[in-house]
């Protein structure tokens, strides 16, 4: 049968990296029917020639463009270059990138911390600065961040550099430096600051002083102070540029036309030569700007991968709801199926959204379309990006919010009053509103209604909740309570935990928690549930919902994802428990050591008989020192404990760690303390209960205790 598509195309076989060359369609086969013959059909995939000689495909694809630039690594590289109707043939143009001639940055821009483009920051936030460069491999470039004291775009003579930081370029021609605006911003704040937004530019240095600024940004500043006047500062002579430099063959920055040049500057980068490049551009800030949120790991990508941002756009035209936004019609058919489904709740809300008489929202925020894009927002800020994670989401706070007909809870006579329910996930209690406000800046404690009247804090802290919200122990995985109802434990739940930190007042305090998409991966909506409500409170309309969630999304039938997830349970722990316990000051009434716990930052005391060590049962003294295994038990005097064994301490003997505080209370056993004084351990319980919990979320299996001594 004769070939159909594209035969041949035509190019640069040899570009310079860092620039973008455009490609063509040299000619079809012609056996092509005139009517197939359209560009803006054609996919244009690239190929790597591999180690073993063999092309494969580096996933870049673009159908009906056919511009590439390829970033410093990949020169010296081999690649082909096919376009195709249906499908890859194996042929195509070879091509070899070449490296720049001259060191070059091609541009800085600011990124927010999950590595999204940012120009709109806030006040309490950090940036990063991402400068991509070429033929610049290990150099080292200095980040400066200015303030900009200008009303409107350009950049003011006043301006001071605030803060500055350095950075290698990397094997991707990349360098990124992170600037925290919440101290540097807020002390130029507290200087004298009058407007409630700031702006501010990066300045990026490589040597003969190459300037790359990024544009303005403004920043909403929180703290607006009462202004006073500033004397402006005298210009400094232009810098001179670089010969046959990028600078020379440009007009003057801003920069460079307000002088913004100081001594702190010049002390930082240790340059006073001459301009290599500059760059500038500008952007804006909004009120309500909220922080974002850092992913967990990742690596920012390089220009050959940015290429692949394109992909993302190509799959809106798919089914497939993964890794994209909502479409208005999307999300309008996910309210109306949702509202299907119960023939009462249609019956009384009809189509309409959060039209309960306690939901104080703006009018103009009760829409699908507004609801739509807060959904948007947060899924993109939280990485619920599949659409498994998606629709579990969604389930949770369709019954949340009364199937999106409330904002706040309904009762009003609760004992956390007045921190009741609020939120497309009912954020309640005081504790849970102090670090939400930790974390976003919204001061929700002293105005609680924030979270129940606008909209957009009622979803941020949804998003919020699902991803690192949850306060469950300090600890690696978390596997559920041991009194957990039926419901959970059958499910054997067993995913890993994140530590966060937060300031609570001159407090900082840490609490364990669980990213519920690593729930959703697996498809537990019965563990989401248990950790979204602490209870069983419409468990059957939440496995209804997403049970009438997939209908919709056509899950998995239709999502890409959908074969081949990646659970992660099946990544089973193989962490253990180890105490260490060192024995430091005895009596001839007891014994006191300080124990740890491998890999944790649990710690306390232990109290025991008093010595010399003996095995011999009924002494009232101390066992001896050694490796001993652990197991639990259950008894009529002590319901719970843990039992220390080997092969000279039998397990009949009953030697538990549990609670007390003195010798009269061991009996041969170990007291476990948060305090100590002579003979005296304090906080027994709360430090059992910390050493319990730990070891229930690991597990009895191979736990074991190791006794020393060094006598104080």
């Amino acid at each position: 049968m004769a070939k159909n598509g594209v035969s041949a195309v035509s190019g640069n076989i040899s570009p310079i990296v860092g620039q973008k060359y455009n490609y063509k369609i040299a000619s079809w086969y012609p056996a092509t029917h005139v009517s197939e013959k359209i560009p803006a059909k054609v996919t244009w995939e690239l190929f790597k020639k591999r180690k073993n000689g063999k092309f494969t495909s580096t996933n870049i694809k673009k159908i009906g463009k056919s511009d590439f630039t390829f970033g410093e690594t990949a020169a010296g590289e081999t690649y082909r270059l096919e376009a195709y109707l249906y499908k890859p043939e194996g042929g195509g143009l070879i091509i070899t990138p070449k490296p720049a001639k001259i060191p070059k940055i091609n541009k800085v821009e600011l990124f927010y911390v999950d590595d999204t483009k940012g120009t709109l920051f806030s006040f309490m936030e950090k940036l990063r600065a991402r400068a991509n460069c070429v033929n610049m491999l290990g150099k080292e470039l200095v980040f400066t961040l200015w303030e900009d004291d200008a009303k409107g775009a350009g950049h003011n003579p006043a301006n001071r550099a605030i803060d500055a930081k350095k950075a290698k370029v990397n094997k991707d021609g990349v360098a990124v430096a992170e600037f925290s605006l919440s101290s540097a911003l807020m002390l130029k704040a507290a200087q004298g600051e009058a407007d409630s937004k700031l702006e501010f530019y990066v300045t990026v240095e490589y040597y003969k002083t190459n300037k790359h600024s990024t544009n303005n940004v403004n920043v909403n500043n929180p703290y607006p102070q009462q202004s006073s006047p500033k004397s402006p500062s005298p210009k400094t002579p232009a810098k001179p540029k670089a010969k046959s430099s990028p600078a020379e063959k440009k007009q003057p920055s801003k920069k460079e036309e307000k002088g913004i040049w100081d001594s702190f500057t010049e002390s930082v980068s240790q340059t006073s030569g001459e301009i290599w490049d500059w760059a500038e551009s500008l952007g804006t800030a909004v009120m309500e700007k909220l922080p974002t949120i850092a992913k967990p790991e990742g690596k920012s990508p390089a220009i050959v991968k940015e290429l692949k941002i394109e992909k993302k756009e190509e799959v809106k035209k798919d089914k497939c709801l993964c890794n994209r936004n909502f479409t208005p019609e999307e999300f309008e058919s996910i309210i109306h199926g949702l509202r299907n489904s119960e023939t009462n709740v249609k019956r009384d809300s009809g189509y309409s959204l959060f039209g309960a008489s306690n939901c104080k929202l703006k009018k103009e925020d009760k829409t699908i379309d507004k609801l739509r894009d807060q959904i948007n927002g947060i899924f993109n800020k939280y990485g619920i990006n599949t659409c498994i994670r998606k629709l579990h989401f969604l389930a949770q706070i369709y019954h949340e919010t009364d199937r999106f007909r409330t904002t706040l809870e309904y009762a009003t006579d609760k004992s956390y009053k007045p921190y009741f329910g609020r939120g497309l996930m009912q954020l309640t209690w005081k504790s849970n509103y102090e670090i939400y406000k930790a974390y976003s800046g919204v001061n929700c404690v002293k105005d609680y209604d924030l979270i129940s009247n606008n909209l957009t804090y009622g979803s941020d802290s949804a998003g919020w909740y699902w991803k690192q919200g949850k306060v469950l122990s300090v600890g690696k995985r978390w596997k559920g309570p041991s009194d957990a109802p039926a419901y959970v434990k059958v499910h054997k739940p067993d995913y890993p935990k994140s530590v966060i930190t937060y300031k609570n007042g001159d407090k900082t305090v840490k609490y364990g928690t669980v990213d519920f998409g690593l729930i959703a991966d697996d498809d537990k909506v019965d563990l989401i549930s248990y950790l979204v409500n602490g209870g069983s409170n419409g468990l059957n309309e939440r496995r209804n919902y997403v049970f009438t969630l997939k209908n919709i999304f056509k899950y998995p039938q239709e999502c890409i994802n959908g074969q081949k997830k990646k659970t992660a349970s099946s990544e089973s722990s193989t962490d253990t428990v180890t105490i260490r316990l060192v024995r430091k000051w005895e009596t001839h009434k007891s014994t006191i050591g300080e124990f740890t716990i491998d890999n944790t930052e649990i710690k306390g005391y232990f109290l025991e008989e008093k010595g010399p060590d003996t095995i011999v049962s009924g002494n009232e003294q101390r066992v001896p020192i050694g490796t001993y295994s652990l197991e639990w038990h259950a008894g009529t005097k002590i319901k719970k404990g843990l039992k220390l064994y080997n092969d000279v301490v039998s397990k009949s003997r009953a030697i538990l760690i549990h609670s007390g505080n003195t010798s009269d209370d061991t009996e041969g056993c170990l007291i476990a303390g948060s305090t100590r004084t002579t003979d005296f351990v304090g906080g027994s319980k709360v430090k059992l209960k910390e050493i319990f919990d730990y070891v229930e979320e690991i597990g009895i299996k191979d736990a074991k205790i190791i006794i020393t001594q060094a006598y104080e």
